[in-house]
Order: C-alpha cells, then structure tokens, then sequence
C-alpha cells in the first residue's frame, strides 16, 4: 500500500509506504515514509507478528516482536531496538521497548489490563522537548529544553491514574527563559486523591507553585497557585488576535475550588510595569 501525501494536523507526511506478507500464522511487515523537505523526516519501522490459537478458548494470542528500526525526526536519527508486545484478550504486556538518540531516551514496560494493580512504566532520559514545536508553532509557541524522569500509568480500563516524577530542565518558551520545572503526581488510594505538584524556579527563585489533589470519583479539585513575578509575554500568543506587545509580570495566590465541570477561582493577581497593545483600537494601556 502506498500513499502520496497525508495530513494530519498540521503535520504532513509524504511517501507513505506499508508492506506486509503472511504465511503459516505469521505477518511480516514495514512501515516506512521520506518527507520531501529541508529538514530530514523519515524513517522504516519493521516488525514481526506471531498469532498462537489458545485451545481452551475462542481467541489467539499474538506477539509482535518489533525489530530493529530507525527514523529520522527534525534531522536526528532516532533508533528502536528489538522489543517484544504480547496481546491477548484484556490484556497487552510490553517488554524491552527503547527508542533512543544519544543520550535522549524513551523506554516502556508493563502490562495494561483490567486489574487495577497492573500499570505501564514509562521513563524518559533527556528527551529534548523541542520535538512538540511540530505541534505548537502554529499556536504561537516555540520550546527548547530537556524533560526527564518517570511516570506511571494504572487502572487503564476503567479510570487512568498517572504518577509521575518528571522535570523539565532549561526550559525556553519563544527563546526566553523560564526556568526548571518539577512535576509529580501521586496516586493516594485511602482517599481515592490524586495529589499534584507543579513548582517552577528560574534563577534560583520560585515562580510558579500549584499543590494539591484531584479527586476523580466525585470531579472535585483543591488547588493551590502561587504566582511570583510570572512574565506575562508567556501568554501573548493566546491572544495575539486581540492583542499585542504584552509586558510586566503577575504574581498573587490563587485557589481552585469545586469540581472538573465548574471549578471556582478565587485569589487575588497583582501585575508589576504591565503594557499590552490593543488592536482592535491600537491603543495602547
């Protein structure tokens, strides 16, 4: 099978090719695309796929052994090595998957399946976050900097639950600095909360706080947000259809009440040396 071109999002990709051959229960199959661009994108993805008939039951099982591969992501070359996933009915277990680029590196293992005590482990080792301004250049938005650390991802069939230890490290946001981020989320089961922490330090002082918990059976939250001298340029791109040139910085505490559907905000936000060009009058205030 081939395809010319296909879009998705604001992503394009271009000379798509997938082959595949069956014989005696087992598939053999690639998956490959080249990006006609400045910027190389490309890449063949192969794999091998096993189906075993389980006598007691209806179904078959199936492991697909990934083979080696490699893709080529903004010009950097990424590689998969072997890795195995096994699916059977309810259940998908991941073993031994790493996709990495120099010292950048991604990794998954475990099992997702209805038990609420199986999870997925997901570690990330320098991961330059650059790769989502695929993304988000069209939104305003350019990122550069490194996210590390681990999550973890439980009780998929029913109601996900994610810890996570993750830090961003030398964060830039349109090619201004904001710092080191910290994020964690933690699962509490004998209250059924799901506590988070978000703390952001640029230059050794803190500017963004939020702690607190989530409570996924009745969709109630209680946050709380500390802002401390937070640029407001950040936030220009969200609005840049009614506004422009916006200066100053915010800091005040925040608390976000009631449930998912209807949080309540209350808190007070003082702005410091703040300017911002209105278009529609092209007035400045």
């Amino acid at each position: 099978i081939t395809v010319p071109h296909l879009g998705l999002g604001d992503i394009d990709v271009d000379n798509i090719e997938f082959i595949a051959n069956a014989e005696n229960n087992r598939i053999t199959s690639s998956f490959s695309w080249h990006n006609e661009q400045e910027a190389k994108s490309k890449g063949k993805l192969n794999a091998l796929a096993t189906f075993t008939h389980l006598d007691s039951l209806m179904y078959a099982s199936t492991r697909a052994n990934i083979l080696e591969s490699e893709f080529y992501l903004n010009d950097s070359l990424w590689v998969i090595n072997p890795a195995i996933v096994t699916i059977n009915p309810n259940q998908v277990d991941f073993r031994d998957i790493l996709v990495h680029n120099n010292q950048q590196n991604l990794s998954i293992s475990g099992r997702v399946s209805p038990d609420p005590s199986d999870s997925v482990i997901v570690s990330l080792n320098s991961i330059n976050i650059s790769i989502v301004n695929l993304y988000t250049q069209g939104l305003g938005y350019k990122f550069d900097g490194t996210v590390s650390g681990r999550t973890q991802l439980s009780n998929l069939y029913e109601s996900p639950l994610v810890d996570a230890d993750l830090t961003l490290d030398q964060i830039l946001v349109n090619e201004q600095p904001v710092g080191t981020l910290s994020l964690k989320s933690q699962w509490f089961a004998n209250d059924s909360r799901l506590s988070i922490s978000a703390i952001n330090y640029l230059d050794g002082e803190p500017t963004l706080d939020i702690r607190g918990g989530i409570y996924p059976q009745t969709k109630t939250l209680d946050l709380g947000i500390n802002i401390n001298q937070l640029k407001m340029n950040h936030f220009e791109p969200m609005l840049q259809e009614f506004i422009s040139d916006l200066t100053g910085s915010a800091s005040g505490r925040i608390r976000v009440q009631g449930t998912t559907d209807k949080p309540l905000v209350n808190g007070t936000i003082n702005l410091m040396g703040g300017g911002v060009l209105v278009k529609f009058t092209n007035t400045r205030y």
